[in-house]
């Protein structure tokens, strides 16, 4: 099943929009198959644990305060940037579209 096309919103950005008084015309894509939930999603930064570790070091270690477990190296995590803390993506991505 094709996905449905993209909208275009236009406004007009300062002024009031009429013609010569050289305001510039803003353009957004906008996505109608995207939930408030996807977009806070795709708004948090995604990475492996392994890529903020240093290769050398086998003592870097942390956990995840939902499941308690120790990050891996392949583990894919996700960042709250307010607080700076990582999570397992697997974990945090359904406490946030819960909550």
């Amino acid at each position: 099943m094709a996905s449905p096309p993209s909208l275009m919103l236009y406004g007009v950005i300062g002024g009031h929009g009429s013609i010569g008084d050289n305001t510039a015309t803003e353009c957004h894509r906008v996505s109608p198959e995207k939930s408030p939930t996807d977009m806070l999603l795709d708004s948090l930064p995604l990475f492996t644990f392994s890529s903020i570790t240093r290769r050398s070091s086998n003592d870097s270690t942390g956990e995840c305060a939902v499941c308690l477990s120790k990050f891996e190296s392949e583990d894919q995590l996700r960042l709250l940037p307010l607080c700076c803390h990582a999570f397992h993506a697997h974990c945090i991505d359904p406490w946030l579209a819960l909550n």
